[in-house]
């Protein structure tokens, strides 16, 4: 997607999180990329949080993308 986008990026990775709060969705995002995200060969980042907690649910995406 981000070649799509014009980024030339050597390698990426996404990672997702999601639950009832923010601080769960986040939560989700450490625990899955707990090796991708101490790799320093990712020198770019993005990170959102849709946090809808009045409907009971919360999302976080993070983007990391290396030369």
């Amino acid at each position: 997607m981000l070649h799509e986008l014009g980024y030339n990026a050597g390698k990426a990775k996404l990672l997702a999180g999601y639950g009832d709060i923010a601080a769960k969705a986040i939560h989700g995002i450490l625990l899955q990329g707990w090796a991708a995200i101490p790799d320093c060969t990712y020198t770019k980042y993005g990170v959102d949080v849709l946090d809808n907690t009045g409907e009971g649910y919360a999302l976080a995406a993070m983007v990391l993308a290396g030369d």
